[in-house]
């Protein structure tokens, strides 16, 4: 019995943490009312202005011009639209000030967590970054389903 109580003592927390570290799925549609950001730009391979971002990533800066901590987040192609919170361990200490989408997807940033479309929010297309992210403070961000 002590070691099944052992054993629920260590495995019950190692699920939680595993949950709460997770990204989150979401079977709602990205918002149809946001608007690209304003001074999003295309990228090319090469390009000196911006920070690079590997393809098919998304990737997010703490400081305007692509400076601070980052964090990138591969497209895996889920069948899912799935969520991502940018502050947390392995993550940004401060919501992202700039940002860029280089994968084959409209991304879609918010200023709450967990993509909340009630928050502002602001695309990118394929391709595009934003230096200062639509003038808002990026706490979340949404990668569509499919390819």
């Amino acid at each position: 019995m002590a070691s099944t109580a052992l054993r629920t003592a260590l495995v019950v927390p190692a699920m939680l943490l595993t949950a709460a570290l997770a990204p989150t799925a979401h079977a709602a549609e990205p918002p149809t009312s946001s608007a690209p950001a304003v001074d999003a730009e295309p990228t090319f391979p090469g390009d000196p202005r911006f920070p690079v971002c590997g393809n098919d990533y998304v990737c997010v800066w703490e400081k305007v011009g692509g400076g601070g901590a980052r964090y990138d987040q591969k497209d895996h192609h889920t069948n899912q639209n799935v969520c991502y919170n940018v502050i947390g361990k392995g993550k940004l200490p401060n919501p992202a000030r700039a940002v860029s989408n280089q994968t084959n997807k409209r991304v879609w940033f918010y200023e709450g967590t967990g993509c909340n479309p009630k928050t502002n929010n602001f695309y990118l297309n394929p391709h595009y970054y934003s230096e200062n992210a639509g003038n808002l403070s990026i706490r979340s961000f949404l990668i569509p389903a499919g390819r």
